[in-house]
């Protein structure tokens, strides 16, 4: 509701309507509607992306985060040597934060 008060929604709908049955430029009025629905569309994802929960299956802990980097490190670790790679600045510095030998 709020974007659509910020994008000022219904007084263009409004004002689209009148002009229709007024039958002005209809060339006009289908950009504009177009134009609309694009801004009704964007607004409908962004509240439907704020408004989704976030599914896990396991609560989040500082140690699971640490976990997960890690094996992160190794996957590109592995990668790296079985495509002959040299490894990456990224993972030395996540070695190194990781304090991994």
């Amino acid at each position: 509701h709020r974007q659509f008060n910020a994008q000022h929604i219904y007084r263009r709908h409004d004002k689209l309507v009148t002009q229709l049955q007024q039958q002005k430029g209809i060339h006009l009025i289908v950009r504009e509607y177009n134009h609309l629905d694009l801004h009704i569309t964007r607004a409908m994802i962004s509240s439907k992306k704020r408004c989704r929960k976030q599914k896990r299956g396991y609560t989040w802990s500082p140690a699971l985060r640490e976990a997960g980097l890690c094996v992160g490190y190794w996957r590109h670790q592995n990668s790296c040597c079985l495509n002959s790679r040299q490894v990456s600045p990224w993972a030395m510095a996540r070695r190194e934060k990781l304090q991994l030998q």
